[in-house]
């Protein structure tokens, strides 16, 4: 950031950044040289005072940093994550939750059944089936009446912990059926409603095939925010944002694991880890193209 605007170079993605520590440190300096130039040319005590009280006050500036670095090294890797970015659980405990009081959630069926396992959520789980019994007429209709249920009730009480987005998944089923994708998610949305959880609290999951890019593209433009999972490349991150999507989830594990199995690869260092120059790659091409 210059002069209060971003700027970036070329489409590699050599951005320029602003260091309050470091430019103020430059500026400090640049003050005093100036002000002993005055002092020099007109012998004014008044440049002398303030050459003196900008010499203090860098020093303080320099005491401060010192003492953010000790802070630093006794944070947590969590604490000094959440200072430079947005951190999102993946996760259905609450208990989790609460200890890592992140800013947004996400939920898939895998995680729900993993906490729906769990004794203290059986009431969600009697709720759920409950109201899938009174909704729906065969077994197969009810249970998956009783899945979404379950999702819905799991992602509101999560609503009450973190103050951003839950994030709620469509039947991976229907990932290539553009029109079943969109039913689905407003199902979702509706169920969320019954309970008081409005949709500006909800991003609609969903994986980014082509029909999945083209719901999202839909719902996106009723006002529906979309989570895209499952993007394995910078194509489908591109579409994503070309359709509007509010957040894109890169699958940086996946991708590493592919690489280490096709290329038999025991390990890779984090600079050559496959995934985070995916990553890398997906936030360089959004920042040229200057997609928020």
């Amino acid at each position: 950031w210059v002069g209060g605007k971003e700027v970036s170079g070329d489409c590699e993605g050599i951005y320029l950044k602003r260091f309050p520590a470091l430019f103020g440190d430059f500026f400090e300096i640049l003050k005093v040289g100036v002000f002993k130039m005055i002092g020099f040319v007109v012998g004014s005590s008044f440049a002398s005072r303030h050459v003196a009280g900008a010499r203090c006050d860098l020093r303080s500036r320099r005491q401060a940093q010192a003492e953010a670095a000790v802070d630093t090294e006794k944070a947590t890797q969590l604490e000094n994550l959440q200072k430079l970015t947005v951190v999102v659980e993946d996760t259905g405990d609450f208990d989790t939750i609460r200890k890592h009081r992140p800013v947004d959630a996400t939920t898939n069926p895998s995680l729900i059944y993993a906490a729906a396992s769990m004794e203290q959520y059986r009431a969600l789980v009697a709720t759920a089936i409950n109201y899938a019994q009174k909704s729906a007429d065969t077994k197969e209709s009810q249970l998956v009446v009783a899945r979404d249920k379950l999702s819905t009730l799991f992602g509101a009480e999560i609503t009450k912990i973190v103050p951003g987005y839950v994030s709620t998944e469509v039947d991976a089923r229907l990932s290539f059926d553009t029109e079943a994708s969109v039913e689905k998610a407003y199902e979702l949305l509706r169920m969320y409603e019954e309970v008081g959880v409005g949709k500006d609290r909800i991003l609609i999951k969903l994986a980014s095939t082509w029909e999945g890019l083209k719901a999202c593209e839909i719902l996106e433009k009723d006002g529906v925010s979309c989570n895209m999972t499952l993007i394995f490349s910078l194509a489908q991150a591109a579409v994503a944002a070309e359709v509007g999507a509010t957040l894109v989830s890169p699958f940086v594990g996946r991708i590493l694991d592919w690489n280490k199995k096709e290329y038999g690869v025991e390990s890779y260092a984090p600079e050559e880890d496959p995934g985070v120059i995916s990553v890398k790659n997906i936030f360089n091409y959004y920042k040229c193209h200057d997609y928020k």
